[in-house]
C-alpha cells in the first residue's frame, strides 16, 4: 500500500513553496501540458506521464511502479484540483481517494 499527495499547478504548491519552482515557471508548466502531479511526476489531462526531463530526477518510485501497487490512497483538497485529480485517477496512479467535499463535487463536474 502507498499513500501519495496529488498535486495541482497552482502557485501555492508545495514544490513552489519549498524553492523548487517559482511560482511564474510553476504555472509555465500548463503551457506543456502538465494538470498536476503524482509522486513529482507531472500528468497531462488524460492520465499520462509528461514533461519526462522532472521524471528523470525523481528520486522515488516510478509511475510504472505506483501502478503496480495494489492499493494506493490519493490525498487531495480543494475544488482547484479537481482536473489534476481526475489526470491522477484516468492514469490508474491511485485506487482510494481521500477528499473534501469541495474536491468531490468538483470532480463530478470535470467526469461530464
Amino acid at each position: 500500500m502507498a499513500v501519495v499527495g496529488i498535486g495541482g499547478i497552482l502557485s501555492s504548491s508545495t514544490l513552489v513553496g519549498a524553492g523548487y519552482f517559482t511560482p511564474e515557471e510553476f504555472l509555465g508548466l500548463k503551457e506543456r501540458g502538465a494538470v498536476g502531479d503524482v509522486c513529482c511526476h507531472f500528468l497531462d489531462a488524460g492520465g499520462e506521464a509528461c514533461l519526462p526531463g522532472f521524471s528523470e530526477r525523481v528520486v522515488g518510485l516510478t509511475l510504472d511502479q505506483l501502478r503496480a501497487i495494489p492499493k494506493v490512497i490519493g490525498l487531495a483538497a480543494g475544488a482547484e484540483k479537481a482536473e489534476s485529480v481526475a489526470a491522477a485517477i484516468r492514469g490508474g496512479y491511485v485506487s482510494t481517494l481521500v477528499c473534501d467535499r469541495e474536491l468531490a463535487e468538483a470532480l463530478l463536474e470535470v467526469g461530464r
